[in-house]
């Protein structure tokens, strides 16, 4: 009955991440049929403008309220894991040179610049790096869903700095397809419009820079969404694992509530977040099959190890250690250099994004408080088995394996 119990738990946590991870796909095309709906005469520029600022409201508050939950998962939950591990590793007194520097937060940090590195490589080989050339005018061009993309719109201003360049993800509107004009938004005056080629004839297709950035961007995007599926499937295959160790039915069904309404509530807020970047819909839909599946490997992870596998070393508690680090240095990084960063550059509404991030924050962390997933007050059973989860992951490229393996007949 056990398990049954943790195979069935393990199969509605897959159907339900991958339901939270896909849903910001629809919620996409809802939010663009609210965009341009109304009759005729609402479909002038002004209308249309305020419908775009509504969602433009509706999806920071949801972006803030993610990072506010990433906030929480870091500092609440991963970061003390790791300062955990290390302090077992250390009281075990194999690794006395692990107690003259803080290597929990080092190790977090190091996470943090490793992203930093990987994006900077990612843009110097897409040449995304460089200046771009000075634009004569700032002008807008329209939504376009090229490529599978999510429909963007690009405000350029009159510099070579690419910081000063913003990105707006709005819902586009059938005024605004990309078709060789360009118009400016804040414009009343919607007869108001300029032709790439400086004639009256119109090109076919957008134009190759915007094309060009369009690409860049969902390189970036894809580059950005491949570290954080790394990160976020590490602190899933852990979560998965304290599922598939609970040895009784309450034990199981209380944690998997609990580890699916955090679960839930990253995936889609992470979805939404990949959206926004512009990432590509079809590595977009891989990232999320990838993450809904990673869980229940835990689970299964978990479920093997409590039948076969006993007596844990520092060595694989270090490794898990380091793991979660670098995990929580990526989220680290997501939060305040993705999330809260290009939050804070759009104007207004600061207030309620700031409430949003705080709301994120609090809920993950009541519900931590409240005994969420992987709470200290596993007994030590439970730990060792939590530990012997990554022995049994290692096992093929490590030597001499400190484990011993369970029989119950006798050979």
């Amino acid at each position: 009955m056990m398990l049954v119990s943790k195979i069935c738990a393990a199969i509605l946590l897959a159907a339900l991440r991958l339901i939270a991870g896909l849903l910001p796909l629809k919620v996409y095309q809802k939010l663009d049929r609210w965009s341009q709906r109304g009759d005729v005469k609402a479909a002038e520029k002004q209308t249309i403008n305020k419908r775009r600022k509504r969602v433009d409201l509706f999806m920071s508050v949801f972006l803030c309220f993610g990072a506010g939950l990433l906030l929480s998962t870091c500092f609440i939950h991963m970061i003390p894991e790791v300062r955990d591990s290390f302090d077992k590793v250390i009281k075990s007194g194999e690794y006395p040179t692990l107690e003259q520097f803080p290597f929990a937060e080092g190790i977090v940090i190091l996470g943090f610049f490793a992203v930093y590195l990987f994006e900077e490589l990612g843009e110097l080989l897409m040449g995304h790096g460089k200046k771009k050339k000075k634009t004569k005018k700032t002008n807008g061009a329209g939504s376009s869903t090229l490529n599978g993309q999510i429909p963007v719109k690009t405000v350029t201003s009159d510099t070579e700095d690419d910081h000063h360049k913003l990105t707006i993800m709005t819902v586009s509107s059938n005024e605004d397809k990309i078709n060789g004009t360009r118009r400016d938004d804040t414009d009343n005056d919607s007869d108001h419009s300029s032709h790439e080629d400086g004639h009256h004839g119109h090109s076919h297709g957008p134009p190759p820079n915007i094309l060009s950035e369009l690409e860049q961007r969902s390189v970036t995007a894809a580059i950005r969404g491949f570290l954080l599926v790394f990160a976020l499937s590490f602190h899933s295959i852990f979560e998965g694992m304290a599922i598939g160790l609970q040895s009784t039915l309450k034990d199981i069904w209380f944690l998997f509530a609990a580890v699916t309404v955090h679960e839930l509530a990253i995936m889609f807020c992470i979805g939404m977040e990949m959206l926004a970047s512009h990432i590509r819909v079809g590595i977009y839909i891989a990232y999320m099959v990838t993450l809904g599946l990673i869980t229940p490997i835990g689970v299964a992870i978990g479920i093997f190890v409590t039948e076969y596998f006993q007596d844990p070393t520092p060595f694989h508690t270090l490794i898990i250690g380091i793991l979660q680090g670098v995990a929580a240095g990526t989220l680290l990084y997501v939060t305040f250099l993705e999330v809260l960063e290009r939050e804070r550059r759009k104007s207004g509404n600061g207030l309620i994004k700031l409430l949003s991030v705080f709301v994120g924050f609090v809920l993950l962390s009541a519900l931590e408080a409240l005994g969420g997933h992987g709470e200290p007050s596993m007994d030590q059973h439970q730990e060792a088995h939590a530990t012997n989860g990554l022995s049994f992951v290692l096992q093929p490229v490590t030597t001499a394996p400190q484990y011993s393996i369970y029989r119950p007949n006798n050979a």
